[in-house]
């Protein structure tokens, strides 16, 4: 659409001879108006004890992942009517390269969890959220059976940030001297897991939410499931989940 749009209007302003950024400035705002960047994501962790090295890397690989999120306007100027012009033009012709997103945690543990968000949802603009989002991950979601089954880095002080490698001090001073980890059951449900923290996340949940679950065995026996939430975990994941993302 925009493509089409704008080379109609530089078409019409040969005067100028190119078409610039105040031509596109004052189009741009009808363009695309169904894109939408705001960006609800769902992390289920697995955390049962087989997966410590998977949860130590997407630990020790957020902040970079966040920052390559963050670079498009960590590298803008915003000087002055031009700047303003060229960011907004920007934005709606690449409005994909401005997440608007939140983060949340859950885990494949239904049995225990049941799609309850374990820590915080994480969202765009607030004050360090990688090291929110690592906290709630380490501390919350993540399966040791001590801290000491990490590397150690004696040289680590408390409030420094996650280097390359998951450390037993970082543990330690992240979630206290303490922690004993979150380890969970072996039986991995991550669509069950997603399923039932959306059931928590809308003010009208589905009927199947509360349902139980039958299924037959292979002698033919049918075994039922009681539902994982009723009717009194509707919202339960407020932060979750916005109506227009």
């Amino acid at each position: 659409m925009i493509g089409r749009s704008t080379a109609l209007i530089c078409a019409l302003l040969p005067a100028l001879g190119s078409c610039n950024s105040y031509e596109l400035f004052r189009v741009s705002g009808y363009e695309q108006q169904s894109f939408n960047n705001k960006a609800d994501v769902l992390f289920v962790i697995d955390n049962s004890d087989s997966m410590l090295e998977e949860s130590a890397s997407l630990a020790t690989n957020f902040a970079a992942f966040i920052a390559e999120i963050d670079t498009v306007e960590q590298e803008r100027s915003y000087v002055g009517l031009s700047d303003a012009v060229t960011n907004y033009v920007d934005y709606v012709q690449n409005r994909s390269a401005f997440v608007d997103y939140r983060f949340s945690i859950t885990t494949t543990d239904v049995n225990t969890d049941a799609g309850k968000l374990v820590g915080r949802t994480v969202k765009r603009g607030e004050a360090n959220v990688p090291e929110r989002f690592i906290d709630d991950l380490v501390c919350e979601a993540t399966c040791f059976s001590s801290a000491s089954v990490l590397p150690t880095d004696p040289g680590y002080q408390c409030g420094d940030p996650l280097g390359d490698t998951l450390s037993e001090e970082y543990v330690q001073c992240a979630c206290g001297a303490s922690y004993i980890g979150n380890c969970g059951s072996a039986v991995e449900e991550g669509l069950e897991a997603v399923f039932l923290a959306m059931c928590r996340a809308v003010p009208n949940p589905p009927v199947e939410c509360f349902a139980d679950v039958e299924i037959e065995d292979s002698n033919g026996n049918l075994q039922v499931y009681p539902a994982l939430v009723d009717p009194s975990d509707t919202l339960s994941n407020p932060e979750m989940l916005r109506d227009d993302a």
